[in-house]
């Protein structure tokens, strides 16, 4: 099973100046069986478990194209 959400918020600071957050978070749960010796009857498997919660920040200033320099600044964490 895979479930996520994302939001995304845009906000003017200045007539020249953006910040953006855009915050994630993701579950994902895996367990799968299968055969490794590849002949032609089961001699023996193996199970692939996996779980991941992930939680991400990214948030960013950035010029919003009002000049001739652009350029961006941010930071991201992810857990």
């Amino acid at each position: 099973t895979h479930a996520g959400i994302t939001a995304r918020l845009n906000l003017p600071l200045t007539d020249s100046v953006e910040l953006t957050s855009i915050t994630a978070y993701d579950d994902f749960e895996r367990d799968e069986r299968y055969e490794t010796s590849g002949v032609a009857f089961e001699d023996g498997n193996t199970t692939n478990g996996t779980e991941a919660k992930v939680f991400s920040q990214e948030l960013r200033l950035s010029s919003t194209g009002n000049d001739a320099f652009y350029w961006i600044a941010g930071a991201y964490y992810s857990d």
